[in-house]
């Protein structure tokens, strides 16, 4: 499994200017907070968030993508949401709380609505995935009965 993401890396003024794409590897032990909020244990559809207040004093925080970006990490909010039979299909950060030093529960409750309209939307799409794979698959074979 790959988690991935978009950045747009700071010009020399400090503004937007191009996108850089930072991929995750989610098996691999060191590979951030999206990582280990997607391989965190869960107890049914609930998983518990990740909150940090400083990233670089965390031993999960990988560096990788500040480094690509040129953007740097402060605070992190990292919240898995898992699906009715408890399949992690989402995983979403926030980055630097801009009230203070920390995300608060309010936050995190927050993200984890915006978690579950997610899941409900990635599983609708899988859905209409698979549908859409047996229809072309049944279109293919009746072509071929031809």
């Amino acid at each position: 499994r790959t988690a991935w993401t978009r950045l747009q890396r700071p010009n020399k003024t400090g503004q937007p200017s191009d996108t850089v794409e930072v991929k995750i590897d989610l098996r691999h032990p060191n590979s951030g907070f999206v990582a280990s909020a997607y391989n965190s244990v869960r107890v049914g559809s609930y998983v518990q968030a990740i909150n940090v207040p400083d990233a670089r004093l965390d031993s999960r925080w990988n560096a990788e993508a500040d480094k690509k970006s040129g953007y740097r990490t402060k605070s992190v909010l990292c919240i898995p949401v898992a699906t009715a039979s408890g399949r992690i299909a989402v995983v979403l950060q926030a980055v630097n709380k801009t009230t203070g030093p920390r995300f608060t529960p309010a936050d995190e409750a927050l993200i984890r609505i915006i978690g579950s309209i997610s899941v409900g939307i990635v599983e609708a799409c899988e859905k209409h995935h698979a549908a859409g794979v047996h229809e072309l698959s049944m279109g293919i074979l009746e072509e071929a009965d031809k």
